[in-house]
């Protein structure tokens, strides 16, 4: 084997560990961002599953206009604490 195919066995090995590491990179970039989007979509749930509970105990979704529930029957109580 002369100098010249070992120069370019040499740079086929560089160019595929750099394939190999911009693999990797565009790996953990594409799991990072599904890992992104499917924790917004578990906090989006457990919102709904909070306001769902809240809306069991009191009701309605609480706001500024309508702070104190107290007149609701006491199953409602119990299933909103058994929901959350």
């Amino acid at each position: 084997m002369d100098s010249s195919a070992e120069t370019k066995l040499e740079a086929r090995s560089g160019f595929g560990r750099l394939l190999n590491f911009a693999i990797r990179v565009a790996r953990f970039a594409a799991a990072s961002i599904l890992l992104g989007i499917l924790t917004g979509l578990g906090a989006t749930i457990l919102t709904l599953v909070f306001y769902a509970a809240q809306y069991l105990a009191f009701g309605s979704v609480e706001s500024a206009k309508n702070t104190v529930f107290s007149a609701l029957p006491w199953y409602r109580y119990v299933l909103s604490c058994t929901i959350a």
